[in-house]
């Protein structure tokens, strides 16, 4: 494997779930994708034989690609051919005009480092898709957050415009390309973004995706369904000297978040005078910069209650480095590292920490959307089993409910009813049933090689690990998941224990029924004053097919209750 790119400073990626038609796509089916695997660490370059020393081994099966060549692999990891090769690729993102401008802006162009993905077979078919970016750092801070904004966006969010039949303006980009060195590439305008399937226009079709995201992935990966909503994950390396010094007390040098006053700091800013042009000292509220570009928000932070965004800073912030320079933000749609302008030897970020950035803090917030995007997949699972057996449920009370009723209109029309039952009640209702004990040996593989509680013995790390899960949600995904399918199994044991209960008696009564058929043909035809003596028999008949049917009754009865 190819050394590291250490320029990355910009990383989208988009989790999500999908289809294939074998358990996971081999790179020959892939076409433009090659398979990346880790070879023995002693032969690894310095900066993966540093990420190997910095993760648990336990954790190596969910962050590293193992190289056997079968559908069954666990975990995958692709590059594409035309951006893993040294070529000048370009992510080219073309933001909305203004009403009042009449030529569109300038396209923000971004070097692409590389174009990845990894392909989660364990528990699931989960897919994370990234792109690591490189943007200039002489960008203005109103720039970094549309590149930012317009870059993550690969459908529209369907929020009414004034028009009511085009989305609200300036929620994504005039177009998004993947421009390679060869001139081929990848655009989309959204042109066909709100036009349905049917050729009516006006509304979205709710299954659109960009092209920079289908086209890449071919056909292989079908039914593709994103986990997040209409936006990629950011990561964000921002360098700014001067909003880190208007984050930090100039005193103790800790971070001034326990205070009511949103502290400024000056930028330099152009005069927007014709006749006298300048640069002139411009003062701007650092934490309201700070909230967006944590929360990327283009313009004004959209928390417009002042004490509440305070308080979402302090949780979406980790400040225990702040006094060195560098300070982080973990939102669920972003990490946003700040740090000092310049050098390590000017006091500026270190070199290391940009390395770390594309590479370990990359792998820790790819492994939780990974289990994010398990937990979301196992929801989705228990809620369509469930409505399987809801279902066969429903389907079995209305045929107890329709049994004289079509009963008395002709014996076909009883059949009927008893097909459309079997055919739509009872056979998806014994189908999720059997899927339940998949769905949790599926659940038990997510525990043991994806979730992991703990990642690595850095206290820095554990710290960061525990903030990213918490910011995500996942510990209230998972308590909610395992308690749906303890409910799930719960009910399928129950079902499966009453179908094999009547099963049982079934074969009891069966072998009850043959048993007294061997006693009677047992007993000798006694003849008495020249007359058979069939009426004793008779009565014994009776009475055993009287007691048989009592019992049969009784558990029919008690396996509807």
């Amino acid at each position: 494997m190819a050394e590291e790119n250490t320029a990355t400073n910009l990383i989208f990626l988009f989790p999500f779930t999908f289809n294939s038609t074998k358990d996971l796509p081999l790179e020959e089916e892939l076409g433009n994708w090659e398979r990346v695997w880790e070879k023995n660490p002693r032969e690894l370059p310095r900066l993966r034989l540093n990420e190997h020393q910095y993760f648990y081994p336990a954790t190596y099966a969910a962050l590293y690609d193992g190289g056997n060549h079968d559908h069954l692999e666990k975990y995958r990891e692709y590059r594409y051919k035309k951006t893993s090769h040294g070529g000048k690729s370009q992510y080219i993102i073309t933001p909305q005009a203004k009403k009042n401008e009449k030529e569109a802006p300038e396209p923000y162009k971004l070097d692409i480092n590389c174009i990845g993905l990894k392909l989660y077979g364990q528990a699931g078919k989960v897919g994370l898709l990234y792109y690591k970016l490189h943007y200039e750092e002489t960008q203005p801070l109103e720039d970094i957050i549309k590149i930012c904004e317009y870059g993550r966006r690969i459908f529209f969010p369907y929020i009414q415009g004034p028009d009511e039949k085009e989305p609200r303006p300036g929620q994504v980009a005039e177009s998004l390309e993947i421009l390679h060195a060869d001139g081929s590439g990848i655009k989309e305008d959204f042109a066909s973004a709100y036009t349905l399937k049917t050729g009516q226009s006006g509304h979205g079709d709710p299954t659109f995706i960009s092209k920079t995201v289908t086209e890449l992935l071919g056909k292989c990966i079908q039914c593709v369904k994103p986990v997040l909503d209409d936006r990629m994950f950011v990561m964000l390396l921002y360098k700014n000297q001067a909003l880190i010094d208007g984050l930090r007390d100039e005193t103790d040098e800790e971070a001034s978040f326990h205070t009511e006053s949103f502290r400024h700091y000056f930028v330099k800013k152009a005069c927007e005078a014709k006749d006298e042009p300048r640069m002139v000292m411009s003062q701007r509220p650092a934490l309201d910069d700070w909230y967006k570009l944590m929360f990327v928000d283009v313009g004004s932070p959209t928390f417009l209650n002042r004490a509440g965004r305070l308080e979402a800073i302090k949780k979406a912030s980790y400040s225990r480095w702040i006094g060195g320079g560098t300070l982080y933000g973990f939102t669920n749609y972003s990490y946003v590292m700040l740090g000092t302008e310049g050098t390590d030897e000017t006091n500026g970020m270190p070199p290391y920490l940009i390395e770390h950035f594309s590479t370990m803090y990359f792998q820790m917030v790819a492994l939780a959307l990974a289990q994010r995007a398990h937990l979301l997949y196992f929801s989705g699972r228990i809620s369509e089993l469930s409505q399987d057996l809801t279902d066969g449920e429903r389907r079995k009370r209305k045929r107890a409910r329709n049994r004289v009723p079509k009963l008395l209109n002709g014996p076909l029309e009883f059949s009927r009813n008893r097909m459309d039952y079997f055919i739509h009640g009872f056979i998806p209702r014994e189908r999720a049933c059997n899927e339940v004990p998949q769905l949790q040996a599926s659940y038990a593989r997510f525990l043991s090689q994806i979730y992991h509680e703990e990642v690595t013995a850095q206290d820095q790390g554990i710290e960061m690990y525990d903030k990213l899960q918490a910011t995500l949600f996942i510990p209230k995904y998972m308590g909610a998941t395992e308690k749906q399918l303890d409910r799930l199994g719960e009910y399928a044991r129950g079902h499966t224990e009453a179908i094999s209960g009547f099963l049982l008696a079934v074969v009891a009564i069966a072998s009850l029924i043959g048993g007294g058929f061997q006693v009677l043909s047992a007993v000798p035809t006694l003849v008495d004053c020249g007359v058979a003596l069939w009426s004793g028999r008779i009565l014994v008949y009776i009475g055993i097919f009287a007691l048989l049917a009592y019992i049969a009754w009784h558990v029919v009865r008690k396996h509807k209750s």
